[in-house]
Protein backbone atom coordinates (compact mmCIF):
# COMPACT_ATOMS: atom_id res chain seq x y z
CA UNK A 1 0.00 0.00 0.00
CA UNK A 2 1.27 3.44 -0.72
CA UNK A 3 0.68 6.17 0.84
CA UNK A 4 -1.69 9.21 0.25
CA UNK A 5 1.61 11.71 -1.02
CA UNK A 6 3.12 8.81 -2.89
CA UNK A 7 -0.68 8.26 -5.06
CA UNK A 8 -1.42 11.89 -5.85
CA UNK A 9 2.02 12.30 -7.45
CA UNK A 10 1.99 9.37 -9.34
CA UNK A 11 -1.31 9.42 -10.81
CA UNK A 12 -2.71 13.04 -10.38
CA UNK A 13 -1.53 15.96 -12.33
CA UNK A 14 0.39 18.93 -10.52
CA UNK A 15 -1.37 21.70 -11.44
CA UNK A 16 0.26 25.06 -10.09
CA UNK A 17 -2.28 28.00 -8.27
CA UNK A 18 -4.36 25.26 -6.94
CA UNK A 19 -3.99 24.55 -3.25
CA UNK A 20 -2.77 21.62 -1.55
CA UNK A 21 -4.87 18.60 -0.23
CA UNK A 22 -5.72 19.13 3.58
CA UNK A 23 -4.68 22.88 3.35
CA UNK A 24 -6.45 25.79 4.51
CA UNK A 25 -6.24 28.28 1.69
CA UNK A 26 -5.22 31.73 4.15
CA UNK A 27 -6.35 35.22 2.09
CA UNK A 28 -4.14 36.26 -0.51
CA UNK A 29 -1.73 38.30 0.96
CA UNK A 30 -2.14 41.38 -1.19
CA UNK A 31 -5.80 41.70 -0.13
CA UNK A 32 -5.17 42.14 3.40
CA UNK A 33 -4.22 46.05 3.18
CA UNK A 34 -7.36 46.84 1.31
CA UNK A 35 -9.50 44.71 3.37
CA UNK A 36 -7.63 46.89 6.62
CA UNK A 37 -8.74 50.27 5.13
CA UNK A 38 -12.45 49.12 4.26
CA UNK A 39 -12.73 48.36 8.28
CA UNK A 40 -10.77 51.26 9.46
CA UNK A 41 -12.92 53.23 6.95
CA UNK A 42 -16.29 51.43 8.50
CA UNK A 43 -14.94 52.26 12.07
CA UNK A 44 -14.17 55.76 11.67
CA UNK A 45 -17.65 56.25 9.66
CA UNK A 46 -16.27 57.39 6.66
CA UNK A 47 -18.15 56.24 3.35
CA UNK A 48 -15.72 53.55 1.47
CA UNK A 49 -14.98 54.87 -2.12
CA UNK A 50 -17.27 53.70 -5.06
CA UNK A 51 -20.20 53.84 -2.65
CA UNK A 52 -23.21 57.01 -3.70
CA UNK A 53 -25.38 58.63 -0.88
CA UNK A 54 -28.73 57.92 -1.26
CA UNK A 55 -30.74 59.82 -3.47
CA UNK A 56 -33.40 61.62 -1.43
CA UNK A 57 -35.76 63.17 -4.06
CA UNK A 58 -35.68 59.80 -5.98
CA UNK A 59 -36.18 57.76 -2.89
CA UNK A 60 -38.78 60.17 -1.67
CA UNK A 61 -40.84 59.98 -5.62
CA UNK A 62 -40.60 55.94 -5.84
CA UNK A 63 -42.43 56.17 -2.01
CA UNK A 64 -45.00 58.21 -3.24
CA UNK A 65 -48.47 56.43 -3.75
CA UNK A 66 -50.29 58.58 -5.64
CA UNK A 67 -49.59 60.37 -8.97
CA UNK A 68 -50.58 63.66 -7.61
CA UNK A 69 -47.80 63.66 -4.67
CA UNK A 70 -45.12 62.74 -7.08
CA UNK A 71 -46.08 65.65 -9.42
CA UNK A 72 -46.03 67.30 -6.32
CA UNK A 73 -42.07 66.20 -4.97
CA UNK A 74 -41.12 67.23 -8.62
CA UNK A 75 -42.71 70.50 -8.74
CA UNK A 76 -40.80 71.10 -5.25
CA UNK A 77 -37.12 69.70 -5.94
CA UNK A 78 -37.42 70.97 -9.86
CA UNK A 79 -34.14 73.01 -9.60
CA UNK A 80 -32.04 69.86 -7.44
CA UNK A 81 -32.83 67.71 -10.28
CA UNK A 82 -30.42 66.51 -12.56
CA UNK A 83 -29.82 64.84 -15.22
CA UNK A 84 -29.12 61.25 -13.41
CA UNK A 85 -31.78 61.37 -11.35
CA UNK A 86 -34.53 62.25 -14.02
CA UNK A 87 -33.42 59.19 -16.13
CA UNK A 88 -33.41 57.28 -13.27
CA UNK A 89 -37.91 58.56 -12.64
CA UNK A 90 -38.20 57.85 -16.29
CA UNK A 91 -36.50 54.37 -16.37
CA UNK A 92 -38.71 53.54 -13.10
CA UNK A 93 -42.18 54.91 -14.84
CA UNK A 94 -40.62 52.63 -17.93
CA UNK A 95 -40.39 55.47 -20.56
CA UNK A 96 -38.64 55.50 -23.57
CA UNK A 97 -37.01 59.02 -24.23
CA UNK A 98 -33.52 60.13 -25.88
CA UNK A 99 -30.83 62.67 -25.44
CA UNK A 100 -32.87 65.48 -27.02
CA UNK A 101 -35.79 64.96 -24.60
CA UNK A 102 -36.69 67.40 -22.23
CA UNK A 103 -37.42 65.16 -19.41
CA UNK A 104 -38.62 67.34 -16.82
CA UNK A 105 -41.49 68.11 -19.09
CA UNK A 106 -42.16 64.75 -20.75
CA UNK A 107 -42.46 63.03 -16.66
CA UNK A 108 -44.49 65.62 -15.81
CA UNK A 109 -46.84 64.95 -19.26
CA UNK A 110 -46.66 61.76 -18.52
CA UNK A 111 -48.02 61.82 -14.28
CA UNK A 112 -50.49 64.62 -15.46
CA UNK A 113 -52.27 61.93 -18.01
CA UNK A 114 -51.55 59.03 -15.17
CA UNK A 115 -52.98 61.10 -12.61
CA UNK A 116 -56.01 61.84 -14.86
CA UNK A 117 -57.20 58.14 -14.99
CA UNK A 118 -56.08 57.25 -11.40
CA UNK A 119 -58.70 56.84 -9.54
CA UNK A 120 -60.45 54.32 -6.70
CA UNK A 121 -63.12 53.21 -8.99
CA UNK A 122 -63.54 49.29 -9.45
CA UNK A 123 -63.17 48.82 -12.99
Amino acid sequence: MISQEEFQDKFTKNLDGLPIFQRKEIERRNELPEKIRRIEEKQAGEEPEGTEKINVILSSFLDAETYANKIDILRRNKDELDGRTLRNIAICLDLSFNDETDLYDYIMRHLDLRKKYEGDRLR
